[in-house]
Order: structure tokens, then C-alpha cells, then sequence
């Protein structure tokens, strides 16, 4: 009974370690960002992206925030426990600041946010472009082994029964 429950609990782990590779290529793919809004300061206080890319404000914070670069973007009053997301799709550096408890000049609660150009396309050269392409698949193999790994080893454990 003992070696049963072992594979039981050999196999939601292995099925774990699936669900987790899988998510991380899913993350490598979003491209995007999160930036905490905490009293009274952004983490992290810079942030690089990709042009096309969302950044997510999260305020963790116990009074509303905003992110705002005055005639560029403003997220608006983001309350406790809120999100707000905005998406780039110009390269450039962004210094921004909180409308409540910051100010342009860097004073107070400030970050910058700074954009990079895309990279080209794997399509751009005529062929279509696959999805996930160019994630790497690093993570997914390395889990994956480690999922056939413990696989493996739940079954030496039935053998040995």
C-alpha cells in the first residue's frame, strides 16, 4: 500500500513539473512586466521592455497610485490591491512619475520605463511565423526530463514490489 501511494504521489509530481514548464515558456513568450506600486516608490524603479510589450502596474500599496508621464500615458488613480496595464509600442526612454506622490523631476515616487526595438520576426524573411518561436525552450526540456526522470524512478519502485 505504502509503494501505491508513492506513485501516486510520484506521478502529481511528475504532472507538476509539466504544468510548471509549460507555464514558464508561457511567461518567456508574454514578453511583458510588472512593476509594484508600494508606498512610495515603484519595484523595480526601472524597467526594460520590448516595443509591443505590456507592462502591469500592481499597487501593493494602501493608497492609490498613478504611473504618469504628462501627455505620454497615465494609468489613472490605481486603487489598493488594483492593476492597470498599459502597452508600448514605441522605443524610447519614459520617465514617469506618481500624479499623487511624485513629480516629473525625479522627486518623490518616480520610475522610467525604457523601450527597446523588436527584434525581427522569424517570419520576416518570407516564412510564417510560428508560435513561440524564439522562446527559449530551455526550461520546458530541463522539466521535462526531470518529469521522465521521476517517471522512471516510480517505476524501479513498482518493480521492486
Amino acid at each position: 500500500m505504502a509503494t501505491r501511494n508513492r506513485q501516486y504521489v510520484l506521478g502529481a509530481f511528475c504532472v507538476a513539473m509539466m504544468f510548471l514548464a509549460l507555464r514558464s515558456r508561457a511567461a518567456a513568450q508574454s514578453g511583458g512586466a510588472r512593476v509594484l506600486m508600494i508606498e512610495y516608490t515603484y519595484e523595480p524603479k526601472t524597467v526594460t521592455i520590448v516595443a509591443g510589450s505590456t507592462i502591469t502596474w500592481h499597487n501593493a500599496g494602501k493608497e492609490a497610485h498613478t504611473a504618469t508621464l504628462a501627455g505620454v500615458f497615465d494609468t489613472g488613480s490605481v486603487a489598493p490591491g488594483a492593476d492597470a496595464k498599459l502597452t508600448f509600442t514605441s522605443p524610447g526612454t519614459f520617465r514617469y512619475a506618481c500624479r499623487f506622490h511624485g513629480g516629473p523631476t525625479g522627486a518623490g515616487m518616480n520610475g522610467t520605463v525604457v523601450v527597446t526595438e523588436a527584434p525581427p520576426t522569424k517570419g520576416s524573411a518570407g516564412g510564417p511565423t510560428l508560435p513561440g518561436a524564439g522562446a527559449s525552450s530551455l526550461p520546458l526540456i530541463a522539466l521535462s526530463l526531470a518529469a521522465v526522470a521521476f517517471g522512471l524512478i516510480g517505476l524501479g519502485l513498482r518493480s521492486a514490489r
